[in-house]
């Protein structure tokens, strides 16, 4: 019996040979497939990444530009702001180097021959370069009888100083002796 199935037997084998050799090429090809399907999807996410990489480095020098700009501007509005707190400080040396001179007698009656009795006011604006007021300077003369005096109020951003005959006085003599 085995004879007689014989040439079964090998046409079953030559049958099953054939579906292994053509499910090993099924299974070959898939795989080639699949190989050659994750090559491309490696080579668009490598494509992306190198995308991406410019967008950064672009973003990048953006925002290190910005920041440089940004930074000189700053740098720029300090500088301004110490150029002004140096004007400052420049007025406020004038005003301490002003010397209080004395009045003497003769100064005084000099004045009461100068000016009416009463009291006499003349206001000076000295002006930064920008054409701003920093400093206002009221002179009053006030001149009773024979005796005059000088008042001075001397009006910055920073204090307000008042003198009577080159000396410094308080705001409240300025006040009573002027008004």
């Amino acid at each position: 019996m085995q004879i007689d199935n014989a040439p079964e037997v090998a046409k079953y084998k030559e049958v099953v040979s054939d579906l292994n050799v053509s499910e090993s090429e099924k299974a070959q090809n898939k795989t080639d497939e699949i190989n050659e399907a994750n090559e491309k999807f490696s080579q668009k996410q490598d494509d992306f990444n190198e995308e991406i990489k410019k967008v950064n480095e672009n973003v990048t020098k953006e925002l290190t530009a910005y920041k440089e700009e940004k930074l000189n501007a700053d740098l720029d509005k300090g500088q301004s702001a110490q150029n002004k707190i140096d004007e400052g400080m420049k007025d406020i040396e004038v005003i301490k180097s002003q010397k209080s001179t004395k009045f003497s007698d003769a100064n005084e009656n000099y004045l009461a021959s100068q000016f009416s009795e009463g009291v006499t006011e003349k206001t000076f604006q000295r002006k930064d370069k920008n054409d701003n007021v920093i400093e206002v300077t009221t002179i009053r003369i006030v001149v009773k009888g024979n005796k005059g005096d000088e008042y001075k109020k001397v009006a910055t951003r920073w204090a307000t100083n008042f003198f009577k005959n080159g000396r410094p006085t308080s705001a409240q003599v300025w006040d009573t002796d002027t008004n």
